[in-house]
């Protein structure tokens, strides 16, 4: 994750996840929250990047994304 401003958190960091940290099985959907701490206020998107799918063992089947998301 990295903001405007550039500060970055890596999940080496405190990342929390609630209702995240399970497997999903095929055509399964997970919905839960996903929080961190931010030393500096008053950035105005955050980046955050998702890493690549990897199926049973090490077949790759969808490459890594980035969503933005803005503040108002």
């Amino acid at each position: 994750m990295e903001t405007s401003t550039s500060e970055k958190k890596l999940w080496d960091d405190d990342v929390y996840l609630e209702e995240l940290d399970s497997e999903i099985a095929p055509v399964e959907t997970k919905s839960g929250n996903l929080g961190f701490v931010l030393e500096e206020a008053g950035f105005e998107f955050l980046t955050i990047t998702i890493s690549d799918v990897i199926a049973k063992g090490t077949e790759e089947i969808a490459d890594a994304k980035t969503v933005d998301f803005w503040l108002r």
